[in-house]
C-alpha cells in the first residue's frame, strides 16, 4: 500500500467519524453530551423591514405636521408600526385636525354660493359667482377651478402604489398653459392677504402655487415651485392651520422636482423628511428610488456619497431577498409592514456588495445594514469585517448570530442581552430595531438560554420582553412549556411567587405579560392538583377570569354550579368533591361527588389537571429545535402518558361508574348517571388501547342488566337528564311504602266516593218510593 493510498484510507476514516460526530450532534432527536443549535439561529435574516427603515432615516422632527392620506387607509394602517405612534397620539392627531378644520371650513351661509362657484367653467366665472364671499375662500376656488382645467386628472395613491414607477405628465396645451397662469396670480393674492384673512386658505394656496409652478414648467418656474413648497412648510410651522397635511406633502413635491433635476442626494433627503413625518407615500416615493437603483448593477457606486441612499438601497435589497420564510425563522409572531412583498429578487444582492468591498471603511455609511445584506448571502467573513467597532442594537444581533455560528453560545448570550438592552416599544432613534426584530431578539435569546440548560432565567427574560413588547412579543409557549415539562414542582413554585397575578380587569385590560404570568400560575396549579396537593393547588390557582358555562350552549353537560367562573372556583370544587366523595355522610352524597368529578374533569380537566403540553410518547420531544443533555434528561422525568388532552373522557366515565355503585340501582340517578358515561364514551376517540365503543357497549348492558325503565331510555347514551340525587336518597322501601300508600288513598278516594254515590241514589229511590206511596193513599 503506497503512502499517499494510506493518508487517503486514514482521511476517509477521519472524514467519516466527523460526519458521524457532526450528525449525532445535530437535532433534537438524538442524545447529545452537548447543545444542539436550533437553525434557525442562523437562517433568520435580521433587518428591519423598509417601512421601518424609510422612516427612520432621519431623527424624529418636533414640528407636529399632520400627516393626511385619506385615499390610502389599508397602506396608512400598515404604517403605525413603522410611525411608533400610540393610540393616544393618534387621537390626538385626530382631534388637532378637526380643530383645524373647523377653522378653515366654508361657513354655512356660503355653502351655496361655494358649490356654485367649483361648478364654474373658468377661474373667472366663478370668480364672479363668489361676490361678497370671504377674500381667501373666493380667490382660492376660483384659481382651483383654473388649476383644474388644466390638470383634470386624479391619481388614486392606493392603486398607483405598487407601480414600478410614477407615472409621467404629458405636455400642456395652451389653454391649460392659459389656466395656470390665472390660477398662479390667484394663489399669490391669496398668500398676499393680511394674516387674519388668508387662514382659511393659507396653506392650501401655498401648495397649489408650487404644483402650478411646476406643472408649468416654463422658464424660472422650477425655482418658484420650491420656494412655494418651502414656504407651504414654513407657514405650518407659524400656526396656520393644515388639516389636509399639506406640509409633510411638499416634501414629496419638492423631491420629485429635485430627482426630475438629477439631484439624487436632494430628493433622497426630501422623501426621508416626508417619511420621517409617518408618510405612506413618502415611503413608496423611496421605494421607487431604492428599486431603480437595485435593478442598476452600479446603483451601489451612484449611492458612494449619500448615506441616506445607501441606507434605503441595503434595506430594499434585504427585502428584496426575503424570500417569504421569515416567519419561519422567527421566534415570535408578527410581520414587516406589507410594503412589497412578492418582488422577491436576489440578482442584484451581490453587486452591492462587490462594489462595498472596493471601498474605503469610511465611504460605509451603515455597516451594520449592510453587514446583515452580508449576512443575508452568506458572506459571514465580510459581516464579521463590517462589524467591528460597530455597537448599534443590529451590530450586537448579527455579532450574536456569528458567535452562535462559532460556538461561542455564552458570548452570543451577553451579545443578545445587549440587543435587548438597547431596544425597546417605541424607539425613534435612527440606529433602532423595529418592535418586531426588538422582540425576535428577545425570543432568541430566550431559546439560547433554554438550550444552555438557564431554563428559569430563559423564562425570566421571557416575560420581561412581553412586558416590554406587549403584542409583539406574544411568546407564552416557551413559558408554559418550560413550567410544564422541564422545571421541578420546587422550581416552579419559587419562580411563581415572584410573579403574582394582574388585579386587572380581564378581556378588557389583559396585556401578554397578564396573559403569561396567568399560565405560569396556572400550570403550577394543575400540577400541584395532579401531586396531590390540594391546599397549595388553592393557594396558586388562577382567581381572573370569568369562564361560566352557558346554560343555552347544549354542547355542554349540565349539573356544574353556575357560580364556577375560573380556575381557583374550579380546583375549589375538585377539591370539595374529592373530599365528599370519601368523607361524606352517606352514599347518595358520596354518589353526588363522584359525579361533580366526573363532570369536572369532563368538561374542565384543562384547567384543573391536564398538561399544558404535549406529553404522550409518540409526541415526547423538545418543543424546540436544540435540545441539551439536562433539557432531555428533565423532559424524561417529567414524562407523563397518555396524553390527558383525551384520556379525560375515560376519567370521567370511570369517575361516573364511582357513582353509579352509590346510588340504587331502579333509581332515576342510575340510569342518569350512566347514560352520561355511555355519552362520554359516544363522543371520546381511541387512547392508549381504549376502545370508547366498546366501553359505550359496557355502559349500556350495565343499565339494562341493573336499572329501571326510563321514559327516554331509547335515547341512552345521547340525551341525558340530570341525575335526580335528592329522590334517589329516599330510601328504596320507604319510596315504594310511599307508592303502595298512595295507591290506598287514590283506591280509599274511590271507595268513599262510591259509597256516598250510592247512599245519595239509594237515598232518591226511596224518596221516590216514597212519594208513589203516598199518592195513593189520597
Amino acid at each position: 500500500m503506497s503512502r499517499h493510498s494510506t493518508i487517503s484510507w486514514r482521511s476517509c476514516l477521519l472524514g467519516l467519524v466527523i460526519l458521524c460526530l457532526f450528525g449525532s450532534s445535530v437535532g433534537w432527536a438524538r442524545e447529545a453530551a452537548g447543545p444542539s443549535i436550533p437553525p434557525n439561529f442562523l437562517a433568520y435574516p435580521p433587518y428591519s423591514g423598509f417601512s421601518w427603515e424609510a422612516t427612520h432615516l432621519l431623527p424624529v422632527t418636533h414640528d407636529n405636521f399632520m400627516v393626511v392620506e385619506t385615499d390610502d387607509g389599508a397602506l396608512y394602517r400598515g404604517m403605525v408600526q413603522a410611525r411608533a405612534m400610540t393610540e393616544k397620539q393618534d387621537e390626538r392627531t385626530r382631534q388637532e385636525r378637526a380643530r383645524q378644520a373647523k377653522l378653515t371650513a366654508v361657513p354655512a351661509r356660503w355653502t351655496s354660493q361655494f358649490e356654485a362657484m367649483k361648478s364654474a367653467a373658468t377661474g373667472d366665472a366663478a370668480y364672479q359667482k363668489g361676490n361678497g364671499m370671504p377674500a381667501a375662500i373666493r380667490l382660492y376656488t376660483a384659481a382651483a377651478v383654473d388649476f383644474h382645467r388644466a390638470h383634470p386628472v386624479t391619481i388614486e395613491r392606493s392603486e398607483d402604489f405598487y407601480r414600478r414607477q410614477p407615472s409621467a405628465q404629458g405636455p400642456l396645451s395652451s389653454v391649460q398653459v392659459t389656466a395656470l397662469g390665472h390660477a398662479i396670480e390667484r394663489f399669490k393674492a391669496v398668500l398676499d392677504l393680511p394674516d387674519a384673512d388668508k387662514v382659511p386658505r393659507a396653506m392650501a394656496a401655498a401648495y397649489m402655487l408650487g404644483r402650478s409652478y411646476a406643472l408649468r414648467d416654463q422658464t424660472g418656474d422650477i425655482p418658484k415651485a420650491e420656494k412655494a413648497f418651502e414656504r407651504t412648510r414654513s407657514m405650518a410651522r407659524d400656526g396656520f392651520p393644515d388639516p389636509d397635511g399639506l406640509a409633510v406633502a411638499s416634501y414629496g413635491e419638492q423631491a420629485r422636482l429635485r430627482r426630475a433635476q438629477g439631484d439624487l442626494a436632494g430628493a433622497l433627503h426630501l422623501y426621508a423628511e416626508q417619511a420621517a413625518h409617518g408618510s405612506v407615500v413618502g415611503v413608496e416615493s423611496l421605494k421607487w428610488v431604492s428599486q431603480a437603483l437595485y435593478q442598476d448593477p452600479q446603483g451601489m457606486a451612484k449611492v458612494e456619497n449619500i448615506p441616506i441612499g445607501q441606507r434605503v438601497l441595503i434595506a430594499y435589497a434585504l427585502q428584496a431577498n426575503d424570500d417569504g420564510r421569515i416567519l419561519d425563522y422567527a421566534y415570535t409572531p408578527g410581520q414587516h409592514s406589507p410594503i412589497f412583498y412578492g418582488f422577491y429578487d436576489p440578482k442584484g444582492m451581490q453587486p452591492i456588495l462587490t462594489i462595498a468591498k472596493s471601498w474605503p471603511p469610511a465611504k460605509i455609511a451603515w455597516p451594520d445594514r449592510l453587514a446583515a445584506l452580508a449576512f443575508r448571502a452568506g458572506d459571514r467573513d465580510f459581516a464579521r469585517h463590517l462589524l467591528v467597532n460597530q455597537h448599534s442594537p443590529l451590530a450586537w444581533w448579527l455579532r450574536a448570530k456569528l458567535q452562535v455560528a462559532d460556538g461561542k453560545l455564552a458570548a452570543a448570550e451577553t451579545s443578545y442581552r445587549r440587543v435587548v438592552t438597547m431596544t425597546g416599544m417605541h424607539d425613534t432613534a435612527v440606529n433602532s430595531l423595529s418592535p418586531f426584530n426588538g422582540a425576535a431578539a428577545c425570543s432568541e435569546m430566550a431559546q439560547l438560554e433554554r438550550v444552555r440548560g438557564q431554563f428559569i432565567q430563559a423564562i425570566k427574560d421571557t416575560l420581561t420582553c412581553t412586558a416590554k413588547y406587549g403584542w409583539q412579543h406574544q411568546d407564552s409557549g416557551i413559558v408554559e412549556y418550560l413550567a410544564d415539562r422541564v422545571l421541578t414542582t420546587g422550581e416552579l413554585m419559587h419562580l411563581v411567587d415572584a410573579y403574582p397575578v394582574s388585579d386587572r380587569k380581564p378581556s378588557v385590560q389583559w396585556q401578554p405579560y397578564d396573559v403569561a404570568v396567568r399560565i405560569l400560575h396556572s400550570v403550577l396549579a394543575k400540577r400541584l392538583v395532579r401531586e396531590g396537593r390540594f391546599k397549595e393547588a388553592i393557594h396558586y390557582a388562577d382567581p381572573t377570569g370569568d369562564w361560566r358555562l352557558r346554560s343555552d350552549d347544549p354542547s355542554y353537560d349540565t349539573g356544574l354550579s353556575p357560580t364556577l367562573k375560573n380556575q381557583l372556583d374550579l380546583i375549589r370544587a375538585y377539591v370539595n368533591a374529592k373530599d365528599q366523595s370519601v368523607h361524606a355522610d352517606t352514599d347518595v352524597k358520596r354518589a353526588q361527588a363522584w359525579y361533580q368529578l366526573a363532570l369536572l374533569t369532563r368538561m374542565y380537566y384543562s384547567d384543573i389537571t391536564a398538561h399544558d403540553s404535549v406529553m404522550h410518547a409518540q409526541d415526547g420531544g423538545p418543543a424546540y429545535p436544540g435540545i441539551s443533555s439536562a433539557e432531555r434528561l428533565r423532559l424524561k422525568q417529567n414524562y407523563a402518558g397518555p396524553d390527558q388532552a383525551n384520556l379525560h373522557w375515560y376519567i370521567a366515565r370511570k369517575d361516573a361508574l364511582h357513582a353509579a355503585k352509590l346510588v340504587p340501582a331502579r333509581s332515576q340517578a342510575y340510569a342518569a348517571i350512566l347514560c352520561h358515561g355511555a355519552h362520554w364514551m359516544f363522543q371520546a376517540p381511541p387512547v392508549d388501547g381504549r376502545d370508547p365503543g366498546k366501553l359505550y357497549a359496557a355502559t349500556y348492558r350495565l343499565y339494562l342488566r341493573n336499572g329501571a325503565y326510563v321514559p327516554w331510555g331509547r335515547s341512552f347514551g345521547r340525551h341525558c337528564p340530570d341525575p335526580d340525587f335528592a329522590k334517589a336518597a329516599v330510601p328504596e322501601w320507604r319510596y315504594e311504602a310511599g307508592k303502595w300508600f298512595k295507591r290506598v288513598r287514590q283506591d280509599a278516594y274511590a271507595v268513599g266516593a262510591s259509597i256516598i254515590l250510592g247512599l245519595v241514589l239509594a237515598g232518591w229511590l226511596v224518596g221516590k218510593s216514597l212519594s208513589r206511596k203516598g199518592g195513593r193513599g189520597n
